[in-house]
């Protein structure tokens, strides 16, 4: 079975899509439990929003939006399709999205938060950055990952979609939601193919 990695930019080309550089107002200091897996809970504010930048100029909404803040933010349709599919815990959290300037633009999207990880990478065949200062409490600690490889004996195990502990800001998909993904044409999932071994 293929598994495959998200590019949380979505269609980098495309510069008329929708944009989000930053996380939803009102989270502060929790901002990353979103980015990396960790229930937020009600630490997740009422009411919640994320306003476009003037920066980012695109407005076109699509299945998936690309932002800089590793957030897996969908519309209904493809939300609805994850939690179908995906059999792991995740935290699915609703907002409204304002224009750039600062106007409701869209009450129909959410941002999904697979909780935890699948250790599943194969370390060895990877390409890791590792800390590496002798004695150093943080020594041996993942810094980046620059090429995934996963295990291929583990992955029959994982969810349809995945964190691993290696860099939990990343998304993994396989290959039956991929194709699901594709057959209802959402739009702006942009995925690479990760080898396994």
């Amino acid at each position: 079975m293929k598994v495959f990695k998200l590019n949380i930019l979505g269609n980098e080309q495309d510069k008329t899509l929708a944009f989000i550089n930053n996380a939803p107002d009102g989270v502060g200091i929790y901002r990353s439990r979103l980015a990396r897996g960790g229930r937020i809970g009600t630490n997740y504010p009422d009411n919640a929003r994320i306003q476009l930048l003037r920066r980012e100029p695109g407005l076109k909404l699509c299945s998936f939006i690309g932002n800089t803040q590793s957030m897996l933010i969908v519309d209904s349709a493809a939300e609805n399709l994850l939690e179908s599919m995906c059999d792991a815990e995740m935290e699915v959290l609703k907002f409204t999205l304002y224009d750039q300037k600062n106007r409701v633009y869209s009450t129909d999207y959410w941002i999904v938060n697979p909780i935890g990880n699948t250790d599943c990478v194969n370390r060895a065949a990877s390409d890791i950055e590792y800390l590496d200062a002798p004695g150093d409490y943080y020594h041996g600690e993942v810094v980046a990952v620059q090429t995934f490889v996963l295990n291929k004996n583990k992955i029959d195990q994982a969810p349809n979609l995945f964190r691993v502990p290696e860099d939990r800001a990343e998304y993994f998909f396989k290959e039956p939601l991929v194709e699901e993904i594709q057959k209802r044409n959402f739009t702006n999932f942009v995925f690479e193919e990760v080898a396994l071994a």
